[in-house]
């Protein structure tokens, strides 16, 4: 692009003349870890800019298509300076802003326990925190077990998880958990608390077997991933899955159940070792009467993108045992067929 400019109409490449700088660089601790900064866009000679790169104390560490950016894993208690550059559509890079200044918050949070799972497998207790502890105040002194001896502990993630392994957790028995004297790792030092005591049920690793169908057709086990075959009589694959069904262990089906003999009812089983959350992945708009308490899950969240879009109806079993389903469905005008995804769960 040329444009012609001055006394002698001097030709000027666009593309070589840089973006504007961008101006009025302001900026805050927006939370504890967090610093937001914003900026305005100059109108100037050049192409106009269509991002922007974020430089913080002289590395870039992000870019922004509008005048906004929210840099966070910040160190409290720090001062960081951030300067902006513009981009054109050819990459060509601006003059840099001015510098400026901003210091994190003081971290005053206390931190939380967010979730503690008992393994009887492998006889140990896995506790996730809200953020990373003091490693110094993970030690035995601080936990006690009623109904088990500590054996030894596990620091992972940096201090934002713990194993702790006993001398034997049974399966399907409770066991109660105290913790005090636990800080976590910021410069406050902020407390967990003198006493939290948690009740969790040991369980094993999900396991699912005899699967049976009084049709005869073919069932499988595998685990849910992008690809993954969905039924054991047809090369359909999962292409789009939602993070919260990634990893699920998958119950290929056969697609052919739904030609069956409507006139003749069929069912399939199969048995589980802990209690699990079961979800039917339908195309129809709504399961039958066979499936109360099967209850249609957000759209948005569930949905998986196949051959067709496979929406979620799921329901828990608490109790480890059996579970038995009809095959097909009838509860549009056609029978469909489904297929099968289960997590475990910590009811």
């Amino acid at each position: 692009m040329r444009v012609m400019t001055g006394r002698w109409d001097l030709p000027i490449e666009m593309d070589q003349v840089p973006p504007p700088q961008p101006i009025n660089l302001q900026g805050e601790a927006h939370e504890v870890g967090k610093a937001m900064i914003t900026w305005d866009s100059n109108a100037g000679l050049g192409l106009p800019a269509i991002s922007y790169q974020i430089i913080r104390d002289g590395v870039p560490v992000g870019t922004s298509s509008n005048g906004t950016f929210i840099d966070d894993q910040l160190t409290e208690e720090t001062t960081y300076t951030y300067s902006v550059q513009a981009l054109n559509r050819w990459g060509k890079q601006g003059e840099m802003s001015d510098g400026l200044r901003i210091t994190t918050r003081t971290d005053t949070i206390p931190p939380r326990v967010t979730s503690v799972k008992a393994i009887s497998e492998t006889n140990s207790l896995l506790f996730r925190f809200s953020k990373p502890m003091d490693k110094s105040t993970l030690i035995e002194d601080n936990i006690t077990i009623l109904q088990a001896d500590i054996v030894n502990l596990e620091v992972t993630d940096e201090g934002a998880g713990l194993i702790v392994r006993v001398d034997e957790l049974g399966f399907g028995n409770v066991y109660d958990v105290s913790l005090k004297g636990l800080r976590d790792a910021s410069k406050s030092a902020n407390s967990l608390g003198e006493y939290r005591q948690v009740s969790v049920t040991a369980w094993p690793d999900l396991d699912i077997s005899d699967l049976k169908s009084t049709s005869g057709k073919l069932y499988k086990v595998t685990t849910f991933e992008k690809g993954s075959l969905l039924y054991t009589d047809r090369n359909y694959r999962a292409q789009i899955i939602p993070r919260d069904l990634e990893g699920s262990m998958l119950i290929q089906t056969p697609l052919d159940e739904k030609k069956n003999d409507s006139n003749v009812k069929h069912s399939f089983s199969f048995t589980y070792n802990r209690p699990i959350l079961i979800y039917i992945m339908l195309n129809a708009r709504r399961l039958g009467h066979e499936y109360h308490g099967f209850k249609m899950l957000d759209r948005d969240r569930f949905s998986v993108q196949a051959n067709t879009n496979y929406k979620a109806f799921a329901q828990d079993f608490i109790q480890p045992g059996e579970a038995l389903l009809p095959v097909p469905v009838y509860g549009g005008r056609r029978p469909n067929m489904y297929w099968l995804l289960v997590q475990p769960i910590d009811p």
